[in-house]
């Protein structure tokens, strides 16, 4: 694996209770992650030229050691984003975010109405907390982005949200669809439609081109439909067989876990070895769940018809949460069985 992207999550400890959570974070778990097993995971990450470390939770602000954490991945020179619900944010802790050169902060919002974030976060003043974290973050210039996850409680105000976040001044904006895992899956009815999904990353596309000062993103496999990357990346198929595009799982990103456990992604929360028993890119390279879903000529259903299963390979986490089966297909994907047809 070369300049990928591992999650680091150092602890399931928060002080929210949000209904999407993929991870259930709430109490810490028993045997979590010393800090020694944390610095040895970070060096074989740097042995396996990981050259970015998104540290995630729980709340990973509320790891009393987060800082060293942080700084030793810093003197890895590794690039590092932090992903915070934003309430922990104050003076001090931005004092040191800035002092140790965090590369971002994403914060993550999931409706302009106040009230509304707050019911879905579990707790009341939560959304004054993260968008004053948001304001420190810019006030200190530290790189900021907001993070939303899409879901029917917001799917009707994207745009609100999106001017609400560059009015605030973000550096970025990134929205994901809310997949049912975790305590998320006590929410199935907040789950969104294909033609939810389309309108969303049509959105997000369109904003690309309005805001020049805010970079717009998503990771969901279907935006290649959106910006136009899948057809081009289809023709250089033709000439290069090994091109593979899409679904990131287990290829460049994969998370580590509270409890150090190596999973495939944080849409995907199965648990594939212990860093206790191995090393990390031994657990990788050696799983046959995870390579037999890498390998996209085992996918079923419409997304094994599909001429872009290289291109784009459907959201596995969604696929698995939906259907049961790892290799089953993205119901979520619009396109006619005429338009992926070979």
């Amino acid at each position: 694996m070369l300049n990928g992207l591992c999650v680091l999550h150092i602890t399931n400890l928060c002080n929210l209770r949000c209904k999407h959570c993929y991870a259930s974070a709430g109490n810490k778990l028993k045997d979590e992650l010393t800090y020694e097993e944390i610095t040895d995971i970070i060096d074989q990450l740097d042995e396996m030229n990981i050259n970015y470390i998104t540290v995630s939770g729980g709340e990973p602000l509320a790891r009393e050691d987060v800082f060293d954490i942080i700084k030793y991945i810093r003197n890895k020179n590794i690039n590092v984003m932090i992903t915070t619900n934003g309430t922990l944010i104050d003076e001090q802790v931005i004092k040191k975010l800035k002092e140790l050169k965090v590369d971002s902060v994403q914060i993550s919002i999931d409706s302009h109405i106040p009230e509304v974030h707050d019911k879905f976060r579990g707790e009341v003043g939560c959304f004054e907390k993260a968008v004053n974290g948001i304001r420190l973050c810019k006030k200190n210039d530290i790189k900021v982005s907001l993070m939303s996850t899409l879901s029917t409680i917001n799917r009707e105000n994207i745009n609100e949200l999106i001017q609400f976040a560059v009015n605030l001044g973000v550096d970025g904006f990134a929205m994901e669809r809310f997949v049912p895992e975790g305590r998320g899956n006590n929410e199935k009815e907040i789950a969104i439609t294909s033609k939810d999904l389309k309108k969303c990353l049509e959105i997000i596309y369109s904003s690309r081109q309005k805001y020049k000062n805010c970079f717009f993103t998503t990771n969901d496999p279907l935006f290649s439909f959106i910006d136009g990357t899948a057809e081009v990346m289809y023709s250089l198929t033709k000439e290069n067989k090994n091109l593979c595009g899409g679904c990131s799982l287990g290829k460049m990103a994969f998370i580590i876990t509270p409890d150090g456990e190596v999973g495939m992604c944080t849409r995907l929360y199965t648990k594939i070895g212990s860093i206790r028993e191995k090393k990390i890119k031994q657990i990788i390279e050696e799983n046959k769940l995870l390579n037999t879903i890498c390998n996209r000529d085992n996918l079923k259903g419409k997304c094994g018809r599909c001429k872009y299963k290289k291109i784009c390979g459907g959201c596995r986490g969604w696929a698995y949460q939906t259907t049961g089966d790892y290799l089953g297909e993205d119901n979520l994907c619009w396109l006619s069985e005429e338009e992926i047809s070979l």
